[in-house]
């Protein structure tokens, strides 16, 4: 839906010449890699097949359009308020990491099926270390941190989830 959209195009040549403001390109790429990573998420678990469009993406990640929000305000434990951290932004990169990662699966278990048992045991170990590598790599304040319950948001909480299933 977001590629038939035209959500995929880069907006930096659009901000560039003035025709769309910083706001509406942020808009643009915020909608296109929810609407895009929901729609992957839900082909993934319902085994339906989704088409590897990650060649044809130019759009930017949020974070390339970066204005302050004010309409946004992330739930912060009690115990987190003095210092509170902003999180949308590294979870969104780290999310479409992840998606990039795990769309090379998709691509490798839905649409070729000819590949041998050798191949498919060589690109899980290589996708294995691709996620290990994406976990090892996570900013500290996106890691899970058990002694302190505070630091583990539902953001957090959820980007662990789809590293893990």
């Amino acid at each position: 839906m977001a590629v038939d959209s035209s959500l995929h195009v880069s907006a930096k040549p659009y901000v560039d010449a003035g025709s769309m403001t910083l706001d509406e390109a942020r808009g643009r790429s915020v909608t296109f890699w929810g609407v895009f990573s929901t729609d992957r998420m839900w082909s993934l678990y319902l085994g339906r097949p989704s088409l590897n469009l990650l060649q044809a993406i130019s759009i930017e990640t949020p974070s390339a359009f970066e204005v302050p929000t004010t309409c946004f305000e992330p739930r912060i434990p009690q115990t987190v308020q003095e210092n509170p951290i902003d999180l949308q932004g590294p979870v969104v990169e780290q999310w479409i990491g992840l998606l990039r990662i795990r769309s090379a699966l998709e691509g490798l278990l839905y649409f070729q099926a000819d590949a041998s048992n050798v191949e498919l045991q060589h690109f899980a170990n290589s996708t294995w270390e691709r996620l290990e590598l994406w976990r090892r790599e996570l900013p500290r304040e996106l890691d899970l941190d058990f002694s302190v319950p505070s630091r583990c948001s539902a953001e957090i909480i959820v980007l662990q989830y789809v590293l893990l299933s």
